[in-house]
């Protein structure tokens, strides 16, 4: 399956083949490793690295993990243009909003945060490659927020879970129980084995529901 665009957001991702792209999504989670260890990227990182000026945080539309939005104005153009990036691993910058971030894709420097969320220093994503690759491979997208739970799996909120799964039966139909993996892996701050192990068990007690009210 390839991305969708949605939104009117440009996404970095979808002029890749699926095969590339999930090497360009390993090799973003390499440098992230690298980065919290102490490196930093380089001239020859950063020379060819887009600008985002005035830049800020925002969430992709298909499936809500962070990015960053702003201008683009190198290389030199007459006039900028807006653009949304792929999702963040790793993002550095100073007390005025300058420094760069790493994308699934690639750097991009950052110039001027308009953004009164965005603080100075590291931000670096939690180890989520084997959620991040099963989501792009899947062309995943979050329900929307009307249909989430308030409250974490089995502690509540039973009858907004079932609607939840049956969301995804209807929407994934042969993928669901994969999707359903990766909404509960991020929902649930786990990793993709943990919530396959949720998301299993969750199964089988939806399934002896559905037969009960059949």
């Amino acid at each position: 399956m390839s991305p969708r665009q949605d939104g009117g957001q440009e996404d970095e991702m979808a002029k890749y083949p699926n095969e590339e792209a999930l090497r360009r999504i390993r090799a973003a989670y390499a440098d992230r490793e690298r980065i919290k260890a102490g490196w930093t990227p380089g001239q020859d990182e950063l020379a060819d690295a887009p600008m985002l000026v005035e830049w800020s945080w925002t969430r992709h539309p298909d499936h809500g993990l962070r990015c960053v939005q702003g201008a683009v104005s190198f290389p030199v153009k007459r006039d900028t243009s807006f653009t949304t990036t792929s999702p963040v691993v790793a993002v550095l910058v100073d007390e005025n909003g300058d420094g760069w971030a790493r994308t699934w894709s690639r750097f991009y420097r950052l110039v001027r945060a308009d953004d009164p969320s965005a603080r100075p220093g590291l931000v670096a994503t939690r180890d989520v490659i084997e959620t991040d690759a099963a989501a792009f491979e899947l062309d995943y997208r979050a329900p929307r927020f009307a249909l989430e739970p308030h409250w974490p799996l089995y502690q509540g909120d039973a009858e907004r879970w079932n609607r939840l799964r049956t969301w995804f039966e209807e929407f994934y139909e042969d993928d669901a129980a994969q999707a359903f993996d990766v909404y509960l892996a991020r929902r649930e701050g786990c990793t993709l084995e943990e919530a396959r192990i949720l998301g299993q068990a969750f199964a089988e007690g939806w399934a002896g529901q559905q037969k009960t009210f059949n």
